[in-house]
């Protein structure tokens, strides 16, 4: 782990000590963010993802390609959104 995963750490316990988050949406948001940092973001130095470093990809993913990748969710209701409260 790098300086800007401990930085995201940092913020990520500031969020989740503010507000009472399920474990699964928390475990999600991990596996989401570093998903996002080993296939989509360019490394500054080696100007390659750490996918196509070890040869798992041979292009930077968009965000679009790794969000594809995430099973479809249904809404399950809770508070309605304000246009639709008018």
């Amino acid at each position: 782990m790098g300086l800007s995963d401990f930085g995201w750490l940092g913020s990520a316990t500031r969020l989740t000590n503010a507000y009472s988050k399920k474990l699964e949406q928390h475990c999600a948001s991990v596996a989401l963010h570093f998903a996002y940092i080993n296939w989509c973001r360019i490394h500054g130095t080696t100007r390659i993802t750490p996918a196509m470093a070890v040869g798992l990809a041979t292009r930077p993913w968009s965000v679009e390609n790794l969000l594809a990748l995430l099973p479809p969710v249904q809404h399950s209701g809770g508070r309605p959104r304000l246009a639709e409260t008018i």
